[in-house]
């Protein structure tokens, strides 16, 4: 196993215990039958392995990781205590939504998603802000209306510099990103 699959077992690892802090839920650990033999806390009913999803109030977690070429670390956390926050404000009115994507499906699915979630405004926010994105990488543009009793989605793809795109890699030789040649063949499908 190399280093980069190290530290990124033990991320995992900690946004599992920050998820389950969150949610106040302690996952069920996976793929138990019956306790090891050679761990007698086990046994004796010491220790419990979650093998059903648990409420939790929350508290103190310890994180233990060994690696395989020596490398141990040892961390503990602890729950927020605060209270959530109160609903935004705007968390119930109707509010327009702006989203790009590199395509349409996964342009459709995080517009579905958010009306999902309408309410979650820093969700909103925090997604919102692929409509800042390179065209060139983003080339999917929409929106939706959320918390309307209307569905009002509107998908669009950035035409011109589809084109431009198309032009220079064609006159450069250059490579076509796949989803931009994709989208291109679809075009010229529509137009024939």
């Amino acid at each position: 196993m190399d280093i980069m699959m190290m530290i990124l077992t033990g991320v995992a690892v900690i946004a599992k215990v920050i998820i389950a802090m969150e949610e106040g839920i302690i996952p069920a650990t996976l793929h138990v039958n019956k306790p090891h033999p050679e761990i007698p806390g086990l046994l004796d009913g010491h220790l419990k392995v979650v093998t059903h999803n648990t409420e939790w109030d929350g508290g103190y977690v310890g994180i233990t990781s060994f690696g395989l070429g020596g490398t141990n670390v040892h961390t503990i956390l602890h729950s927020n205590n605060t209270r959530k926050p109160q609903p935004h404000p705007a968390a119930c009115t109707t509010r327009l939504f702006t989203h790009a994507a590199q395509t349409e499906e996964g342009l459709s699915h995080v517009l579905a998603t958010m009306r999902e979630h309408s309410h979650n405004v820093p969700m909103q926010a925090l997604l919102q802000e692929s409509s800042q994105m390179s065209l060139e990488t983003h080339p999917y543009r929409g929106y939706t209306l959320l918390n309307s009793t209307d569905v009002v989605d509107q998908i669009n793809v950035s035409l011109c510099l589809l084109l431009h795109v198309l032009i220079l890699s064609i006159a450069q030789d250059l490579y076509l990103p796949w989803h931009v040649h994709q989208i291109c063949i679809q075009l010229r499908e529509e137009r024939l």
